[in-house]
């Protein structure tokens, strides 16, 4: 079995420790997590960003966490977006993700362009396994490494729907998860 590390950053020093790590590693891999798929909905909302720079470990900033706000002023997703902003549009660092232009279309939803792509594993899957497997994050995990990774609807809290209430996102889901 595989020791997987998954850090969850919550104080402005971990983000700055995460950024140097990140500019010195010269690439690394980015994945956005939202409230939705949908990239034109105006309710869309950006609820993490998750790094890796080394296999099996992972890095989690939360725009959700109730500690960001009493840190940060300012909105904590917008002060949080414009942390990451220069490294993101810095097209000598590269960017490694899974079907990373989705990521790119929300990015620049929220004022921010992605550059300095390197790697979609997306799209490699596709160009390897095409006739022989499904090209989701979960299926990859499951099929490369033998790792059921988390679902993303098993951490969203399940609510009784109220007649024009929202069903849950990403947003509700405990950070911890």
């Amino acid at each position: 079995m595989m020791n997987l590390v998954y850090k969850i950053l919550k104080t402005r020093k971990e983000v700055d420790d995460l950024i140097s790590l990140l500019v010195r590693n010269g690439k690394f891999v980015v994945d956005l997590e939202t409230t939705g798929l949908e990239t034109f909905s105006p309710d869309l909302k950006i609820v993490g960003i998750g790094f890796s720079v080394k296999t099996f470990e992972a890095y989690y900033v939360p725009f959700n966490a109730p500690e960001w706000a009493t840190e940060l002023e300012g909105d904590p997703s917008t002060v949080l977006l414009d942390l990451f902003k220069p490294i993101l549009e810095d097209p000598c660092l590269g960017k490694i993700g899974q079907n990373i232009k989705y990521d790119c279309r929300v990015f620049r939803k929220f004022g921010v362009r992605l550059q300095g792509i390197v790697f979609d594993t997306l799209l490699a899957s596709y160009c390897l396994f095409s006739d022989k497997c499904k090209h989701s994050l979960d299926d990859m995990s499951m099929n490369h490494f033998g790792h059921i990774k988390i679902r993303t609807k098993s951490v969203i809290p399940k609510k009784k729907k109220k007649k024009g209430e929202a069903p849950s996102t990403m947003w509700d889901a405990p950070v911890d998860e």
